[in-house]
């Protein structure tokens, strides 16, 4: 749950949204530890990943694509 200036950020954000959430975005397929640090998205971001096509990327095969609409998954680290 974000807070504070987080949570103004995020509810800024959102206004701009069609999903009527705030867009996250890495260069993976999933968040990930970033600096040892975990990426928390909460429920009012939408992840969406560097990484487009209509098949699986090349790099992390089926087991590394999430499906939309998942929650509660691990991270690219397995966090």
């Amino acid at each position: 749950v974000a807070s504070g200036e987080a949570r103004r950020l995020i509810d800024g954000i959102r206004g701009s949204s069609d999903f009527g959430k705030a867009t996250y975005w890495n260069w993976n397929v999933a968040p990930q530890n970033t600096g040892g640090h975990p990426e928390y998205l909460s429920s009012d971001m939408i992840f969406m990943p560097e990484i487009w096509g209509v098949g699986p990327a090349a790099e992390h095969g089926h087991a590394g694509l999430r499906e939309a609409g998942a929650v509660g998954f691990p991270d690219m680290m397995g966090g």
